[in-house]
């Protein structure tokens, strides 16, 4: 919920605003986002939290990820954009970046993002269980060892190709029956969607209720997916598949 309640604001540091009054805050901000940032956002809040550090909430997602794709504009200035995250979301963020800091000096490429991390093109995602990163597996790797590991345990249970059909089938039908009762079960969305980077809020949403999602968006090109990869939500790890 907390989270959920952030997904629209950033926390800028190093801003100079000499004025208290919410409306001139805004006013600045909005200049400082034209002019500096080089994007024309609608802010609806802004207020300060700390010496020269400010919340700045603005309209909607896609606004959000504008801001955030352009910051690199400030890139050698005393100011900073960063996402709004909550308590445990900084402890995490931070051993992300140290991990991040640790390959960029052993001469990795090196991507960092809300955790997760890319290093060498390898996808690497926090894992909540165990408080560390762990290699993130794309869907068509997850079901290869699905596949290997119901071999192997056809071959264990099944004395005969009969016997080890209806294991399958046994175990199958345990599965479906589980997910009914409410017991703990993999929800898979597959979709061909269009304009996937115009996507709003309510879509994400959706979306965020499966497990497992493939999103099909026809005319992507291989050089625009880093673009696209930067709309997915953060709680994402995006792979990329065919050209």
């Amino acid at each position: 919920m907390e989270r959920k309640k952030r997904r629209n604001k950033v926390v800028m540091m190093g801003l100079e605003i000499e004025t208290g009054e919410q409306k001139q805050i805004i006013g600045k901000v909005t200049k400082f986002l034209e002019e500096k940032v080089k994007v024309e956002s609608k802010v609806k809040s802004a207020y300060k939290i700390a010496e020269k550090v400010y919340v700045v909430e603005l309209e909607n997602r896609e606004e959000k990820i504008n801001v955030m794709k352009s910051k690199k504009n400030l890139k050698g200035s005393s100011t900073y954009i960063n996402d709004d995250l909550t308590k445990t979301e900084r402890i995490i963020q931070n051993k992300i970046k140290e991990e991040a800091t640790k390959k960029r000096n052993k001469g990795k490429m090196v991507r960092m993002g809300y955790k997760k991390l890319t290093v060498d093109g390898r996808n690497f995602k926090w894992n909540e269980e165990e408080g560390r990163l762990k290699k993130a597996e794309n869907f068509l790797v997850k079901s290869q060892k699905r596949k290997k590991k119901t071999k192997k345990k056809e071959s264990k249970q099944g004395k005969g190709k009969e016997k080890g059909i209806k294991d399958v089938d046994r175990e199958i039908g345990k599965r479906e029956a589980g997910t009914k009762l409410g017991e703990k079960g993999v929800k898979v969305l597959f979709w061909n969607v269009q304009r996937l980077r115009k996507k709003e809020e309510e879509f994400w949403d959706y979306v965020g209720k499966f497990d497992v999602v493939g999103l099909v968006e026809t005319w992507v090109q291989r050089e625009n997916w880093e673009k696209l990869e930067e709309t997915l939500p953060q709680e994402y790890v995006g792979e990329q598949a065919g050209e």
